[in-house]
């Protein structure tokens, strides 16, 4: 689905941006366009960097979920280390611990693709959209990242339920 939105100046920033730091978007990211006109998140941009293989719908999802509708998404890369910055809002899990898979999925999804998006060093395997890695899984698993991510939704998981 395509979407035009206000000036293609939009457009060609955000595409200049996603090149300037080195992102792989043929195998790794996509631009989505699900909040063009802003009708998913008035405070994000209009274009929004996320894992290949996370589909609008999920997003659409995880944003019934995010204070605000404001889901995890890649804002920036650091060129030299490749650490990036995801923004979101908390998650509202509510007194009852409320979870939702694909929040969950798209914030190791993001870590995962920053395991997998090697930048100029080298290259990725080719996946579809909707289509998540699975040989990355066991070589992920140790990953300092993974382990803070998995750290700070228990930390708050525990403190919010119990």
């Amino acid at each position: 689905m395509y979407c035009v939105c206000e000036g293609d100046h939009v457009r060609h920033r955000m595409e200049m941006e996603v090149r300037r730091m080195g992102f792989d978007t043929q195998n790794v990211w996509r631009v989505s366009d699900i909040n063009c006109n802003y009708k998913l998140c008035s405070s994000y941009p209009q274009k929004l960097l996320v894992p290949i293989w996370i589909t609008d719908k999920e997003l659409e999802s995880v944003a019934s979920f995010r204070s605000w509708k404001r889901i995890p998404v890649v804002v920036y890369r650091h060129q030299k280390n490749g650490a990036v910055i995801a923004r979101c809002s908390q998650p509202e899990i509510s007194w009852w611990g409320w979870r939702n898979t694909d929040d969950e999925y798209l914030v190791t999804s993001i870590a995962k693709a920053c395991h997998m998006d090697t930048g100029a060093k080298g290259t990725a395997t080719s996946r579809q959209r909707g289509e998540a890695p699975d040989s990355c899984d066991s070589d992920f698993g140790k990953s300092a990242v993974l382990v803070f991510v998995e750290h700070i939704f228990n930390v708050v998981y525990f403190t919010v339920v119990l």
